[in-house]
């Protein structure tokens, strides 16, 4: 059973996954072509060991190189427009199996593959505090008050998430009843990190049913249920990663529908802050109507999350305090010398004046997409769209690791799919 459970000791399984994942998707045509260097970038991170393990001041600056290179490639692809060929490997009926096999370990992953990490020292259900800041939040506003300042103070940043963060977590405070961090919440924690990640696999099932049909959307659904960059996340339930990538999932595969779309990537914005970074390329990408279309669904959940924090005493200011402000100490203030052991500048002191020009490579690169996300199809918005949050990656302090759920939906669709010009993969009409 140890076998299966992905601890920071033990990565062979994870990296068996990730090379069975890469067999399947190469391009055997062109073994040195781009899509190759895309997957083997993928999965550079897989075989690392944790951020507590192996000689991590090494380990960070070999982490950062596919993150520079995830940048310059979303910018070149946004701009190619040349046809794209889809690669799979395998007979549908075997992948349809390794898709129900892939579910089946996530579950495993979640209710079974924990038990042993108690004799590992670890807790029985080890779950992230973002799920139980997420309830505590909830149940702060069922009560009528806003989570920022109000939330327990161990562990810290409880309330540094946007509004529709806690908001999204009221039902589950009626299905799974209990106290703040008692044993009775853990169970149901794991509940919605799973029922997020069957919800994403769906999502991608549906992108990829546009983009190319049946086959495509079986591959983007294997992917993503399949790949450690997700099940790592639901192992430990890190809802700050599942909950907005699913979001942004589901925003991509509504782009036809500019309203849903702009609703669904506010929603992502308003729970985790980094869709907003897209904003500007996804409104590049729309054009007269579905521009505004597009901003009115946005714009109409800013508003919604806005307007409780400006009728709120101190509401703004605990916000701004909880999440900009924390943010900014983190990544710039006193803590941030030592603070992140997963960036290089915790180790080497000569590099932290790279963050402030990381910070405004970013900042660049978040405005001109504006330009650059005009005439673009959804696989190259999704290319652009994955460069900028990986931009947003580079000037970060990171103490556990990177967020690669914040950018990998993107670049699933921007670097692995075909373009909708391609012959024979017209997309399946959608609803």
């Amino acid at each position: 059973m140890t076998l299966l459970v992905p601890a920071a000791e033990n990565q062979i399984l994870f990296t068996m996954l990730a090379a069975w994942l890469a067999f399947l998707y190469m391009d055997r045509d062109d073994l040195l072509g781009w899509r190759n260097v895309d997957l083997v970038m993928l999965f550079a991170w897989v075989p690392m060991g944790d951020y507590e393990v192996g000689y991590i001041p090494t380990q960070t600056v070999m982490a950062y190189l596919p993150l520079f290179y995830f940048v310059a490639r979303g910018l070149l692809s946004c701009r190619d427009s040349g046809l794209r060929r889809w690669h799979l490997a395998g007979g549908d009926r075997l992948l349809w199996l390794a898709l129900l096999c892939t579910l089946a370990f996530g579950v495993l992953l979640v209710f079974i593959a924990p038990l042993p990490l108690h004799e590992m020292d670890y807790f029985r259900w080890p779950v992230s505090p973002t799920g139980l800041a997420g309830y505590a939040g909830a149940r702060l506003l069922l009560e009528g008050h806003l989570p920022y300042g109000n939330v327990p103070a161990d562990p810290p940043g409880m309330d540094t998430y946007g509004l529709t963060y806690y908001v999204l977590f009221i039902p589950f405070t009626f299905l799974f009843d209990g106290e703040f961090g008692t044993s009775v919440y853990y169970p149901g924690h794991r509940v919605i990190a799973l029922m997020f990640h069957l919800l994403s696999v769906a999502g991608m099932y549906l992108v990829g049913l546009r983009l190319g049909g049946k086959r495509m959307a079986l591959g983007m659904a294997l992917f993503w249920a399949a790949t450690p960059s997700s099940l790592l996340p639901l192992f430990w339930s890190q809802l700050t990663a599942l909950l907005p990538a699913c979001l942004c999932i589901f925003a991509i595969s509504r782009l036809h529908r500019p309203f849903q779309a702009g609703v669904l990537l506010a929603m992502g914005a308003t729970a985790a802050y980094f869709p907003a970074f897209i904003l500007p390329a996804w409104l590049g990408h729309y054009r007269g109507r579905s521009r505004v279309l597009f901003l009115a669904g946005f714009t109409l959940i800013a508003l919604t999350t806005l307007i409780p924090l400006l009728f709120s005493e101190s509401g703004i200011g605990n916000f701004f305090e909880a999440s900009v402000l924390h943010q900014e100490g983190a990544t710039f203030g006193a803590r941030s010398p030592t603070w992140g052991r997963w960036s290089p500048w915790a180790h080497y002191p000569i590099m932290r004046p790279l963050k402030r020009v990381f910070l405004l490579l970013f900042i660049l690169i978040a405005l001109v997409s504006f330009r650059l996300g005009r005439g673009t199809d959804v696989r190259r918005l999704c290319a652009l769209s994955g460069a900028v949050i990986v931009a947003s990656q580079l000037w970060k302090s990171h103490a556990p690791g990177f967020f690669v759920l914040w950018f990998l939906p993107f670049l699933m669709v921007g670097l692995l799919g075909p373009s909708n010009e391609e012959p024979g993969g017209a997309p399946e009409s959608i609803p």
